[in-house]
């Protein structure tokens, strides 16, 4: 009996790191400005920047001049995040499955992540639809953190798929 108590204990603290370890997909809260402008061509003015910071709560994500597709004027926008023990992926795309014939320019949007722990190095995936995939960003959480990025400059390198094709270098999305 003993031995047996033993294993299920064995089995309960596995699976409970299962959970916490593995992989995690939920949707977290995003907060937008929404369209701002519009346009048809798919290239703007503006600076757009990525910014990472350490708050308390969690890894706050903050997205500036994001350029994405006119129908989340009427379906929203939404963000996706995967934790896999170090590996953050996360993926900011319209709610609406149809497409218009037009770019929006979103001022802001931003999320926190939690879950991570201080002291702990990370990569980020970062994709926002609409737009090339972000580079590999590598970081270590912890007070004081906080990185900009230039989502202009800093896009994934592009692969050769051997077809005539080429491809971000970039994990596979959910």
């Amino acid at each position: 009996m003993k031995k047996l108590c033993l294993l299920y204990c064995a089995a309960l603290f596995v699976a409970g790191c299962g959970l916490i370890d593995g992989d995690r997909l939920h949707s977290v809260e995003l907060k937008s400005t929404g369209c701002a402008s519009e346009t048809k061509a798919g290239s703007s003015d503006v600076d757009s920047k990525l910014i990472l910071k350490y708050t308390s709560g969690g890894l706050l994500v903050t997205r500036n001049n994001a350029r994405m597709n006119c129908a989340i004027k009427d379906g929203g926008i939404a963000c996706d995040v995967s934790v896999e023990g170090n590996v953050i992926k996360y993926k900011v795309h319209q709610k609406s499955e149809f497409f218009a014939d037009c770019i929006c320019l979103v001022k802001e949007m931003s999320s926190v992540v939690t879950g991570l722990k201080e002291g702990n190095n990370y990569t980020l995936y970062y994709w926002c639809m609409d737009e090339m995939p972000l580079a590999a960003i590598d970081f270590t959480y912890k007070k004081g953190f906080r990185m900009s990025l230039d989502t202009d400059l800093y896009k994934a390198p592009l692969v050769d798929n051997g077809d005539g094709t080429w491809s971000p270098d970039v994990p596979v999305w959910w």
